[in-house]
This record gives structure tokens, sequence and C-alpha cells, in this order.
């Protein structure tokens, strides 16, 4: 089962967007008249599409679908299955659909494709307009149909598929898309389960090397489970699907590029997950930082790690003097530590005592020129 009973699209309807909606009765080549629903966007965009149902027929969930494309200034269409086999009309969520599927054949769906095509373009469908571009879409069953409808010659622009078996056998007898893909002349965006045990990723990478080969032009989107809770995950699932099939619509509908899906309730819930701000990091646990008593002196910065919990920046060292380092222990009991630069070239405001026999300073040996004539001596 695709979906609950009383399930309906996750897309907020919008007031005054469909024109005209309701159950209307199409008659198919073989002459059975079967139910379809038909929805007439207020504001059209020249877009219109083709809904196939999944095994469930035409059930109130496909319903609410048209009325939101149509919401959306896309016409849509909704066709049901079962008419040869089962009432017409709208069917309660008890209808035990099982034994219908296996009696519809590949003949009977095809003519009900082309039928309700021929609808869309039909200068009745709103009074004289109709949409240009058309697009089938459908879900498991109805996404296999939707596949297979791009090779009846329909002039489709698109065709959106969602998880349809794309090999092997069918209950009903359809044939698989892959076997067809050489006779497929539409554009095609397939959409999968990521956690779909029927459709394997395997089987999804045979039918895309069958389109390679055929070259049809085509794109495949599956959702991967990941960490993130289920609501999250489905969230950025509808948003790629919604802004992808966007995208389909906008350039196989030449001048309708302003077709647009609508976004869903979920892309804003508040578990939708949405990128955090990125915080600024440091580079490295080594910073450039000052020392709380020294001044704007820039000798006295050094580098130390900074330990979140210790205690506050002592600098451990001496600044570095420009003739050679000194390098002196800190107490931690003493005043803080202050670093000075000495002078370079100190020169002494008067002679030092020196050990000698004359005193501070010998006397002038005899021809020595006078003090003030010669080099004063450095300190030492």
């Amino acid at each position: 089962m695709c979906f609950d009973a009383d399930s309906r699209p996750p897309i907020p309807p919008i007031a005054g967007g469909a024109l005209d909606a309701g159950l209307v009765t199409l008659t198919s080549e073989d002459g059975t008249e079967f139910t379809a629903f038909r929805a007439v966007a207020a504001r059209p965009t020249g877009a219109g599409i083709l809904i196939l149902p999944d095994v469930h027929g035409l059930h109130a969930y496909y319903e609410e679908l048209a009325l939101r494309f149509a919401e959306h200034g896309i016409d849509a269409l909704a066709i049901d299955y079962f008419a040869r086999t089962a009432e017409q009309g709208r069917r309660g969520p008890d209808f035990d659909y099982a034994p219908h599927v296996p009696q519809t054949t590949w003949q009977t769906l095809a003519a009900d494709i082309r039928t309700g095509v021929a609808m869309l373009r039909s200068p009745s469908w709103a009074d004289g307009r109709a949409p240009a571009s058309l697009f089938t879409t459908g879900f498991c069953m109805g996404g296999r149909l939707t596949f297979l409808s791009g090779t009846l010659g329909l002039g489709l622009a698109g065709l959106i598929g969602f998880y349809g078996w794309p090999t092997g056998l069918s209950r009903n007898g359809t044939p698989a898309p892959a076997d067809l893909a050489s006779a497929i002349a539409s554009p095609i965006l397939a959409i999968w389960g990521g956690a779909d045990q029927g459709i394997p990723a395997s089987t999804v990478a045979e039918f895309e090397m069958a389109l390679d080969g055929a070259g049809v032009e085509h794109r495949s989107i599956s959702a991967r489970p990941r960490r993130a809770p289920s609501g999250q995950r489905l969230a950025r699932f509808q948003a790629t699907t919604i802004s992808t099939t966007n995208t389909t619509i906008g350039s196989h509908s030449p001048g309708r590029s302003d077709c647009r899906l609508p976004k869903t309730a979920w892309m804003a819930a508040p578990n939708a997950r949405t990128p955090a701000p990125k915080s600024p990091t440091m580079p490295s646990a080594m910073v450039r930082r000052r020392s709380p008593a020294a001044s704007t002196d820039p000798v006295s910065e050094v580098r130390q790690p900074i330990d979140p919990e210790g205690p506050p920046f002592r600098s451990e060292t001496a600044s570095r003097e420009p003739f050679g380092p000194r390098r002196q222990p800190i107490d931690p009991e003493g005043p803080p530590f202050r670093a000075r630069r000495s002078l370079s070239r100190r020169r002494c405001a008067a002679p030092r005592p020196r050990p000698g026999p004359a005193g501070p300073c010998p006397p002038r040996p005899r021809g020595m020129p006078p003090r003030s004539a010669r080099r004063r001596p450095r300190c030492p």
C-alpha cells in the first residue's frame, strides 16, 4: 500500500486557485465509460498533467492532488482504471482493489491514457482553452504506466514517475519500461525510495543503463536513508522533488518557466533540518596574547597554549633582547612581570671606579692625548 486510506497530499490548498473541479465521465476507445477528476487552473501557465493513480484507482488522494496542481496554474486530470470490472464514481476507503488489478491489461490502460490526453488537449477543456505542454505523472503502478506512456506517441513534454517498477513482470501483464526504452520519446524524471526493497538500487541502475543506451533524456532521484529523523529525511526529499519537478515542467514548457509546484508545510516544519550558522573557531590552540602587566611593548608578547580551566595568563619567560636572550624565572608570589628593553649603547655618565694603584682612573701616560680628544671608555 503506497499510503493510508485517509492520507492526503502534503501541499497546503490555495483558495480560489482552481477555477472548476469535479468528476467527469470519459469514453475510452473501446466504448467503455470511466470516471475521471478534472481540475481547471484559474491562472493557467500553459502546462497540463495527466495523473495516473496507484493500485487504489481514482482515490480521494489523487482528486486532492489534481486540485493542488490546478491551484498552482497546472491543469490536471486524474483517471480511474477499474471501470470495466467495478462500479463507476467515487469509491469509499473499503474498496477492495486487489481482485481488479490483475483484470486490467496494457491495451485497455493505454486506451484510457490516450483518452485522458485527448481530453486535456480538447478545446472543450476550459471554454476553448487547452494546455500547450502535457506531462504524465504516476505513483507505484501509475509510475510504471507513466514511463510506458512515453511509448504511445502522444508528444508528451515529460514523464514524472514515482517508484514505478521499471523491470520485470507485473500483476496485470504490462511490459517493462526498461525493455521498451528505445520506444520512449519523452524526457523522464524518475523518483525512487532509497529504502524501497521492491526496487533496489541495482534495478534503478539497470533502468538507467537502458535509457542511456536508447539515448533518452532522464534523471533519477533516490531518497537515501540517513541518521536524521524520518521527518527531516522526508522534508529534504520533498524539497528536492518539488524543485526538480518545477525545473522539469518549466524547462520543457517553452515560454512557461513560471510553472511552479507548491512548497509543502513539511519544509517549514520546526523539525526540518536547516544548516546551523558556522561559529568562529580559533585557527589553533596557540594564540597570541599579551601579558596583563605589560603595556603596548611588542617585545612582551609571547605565545602560550590556552587552558580554559587554568589560572589567568602569566608569562613564564622574559622578553627577548635585541642582543641576546635574557630569560628570568617568574616568582609566582612576586610582583607582576614587566618586560623592559635595555639600551643597546648606553654610556656612563661618569667613569666607574676601577681597581688600580692610582685611584679610580690611572694617570695619563706621557704623550697620551687629553681625555676630551680620545674615545671615552665603555662601561663594563
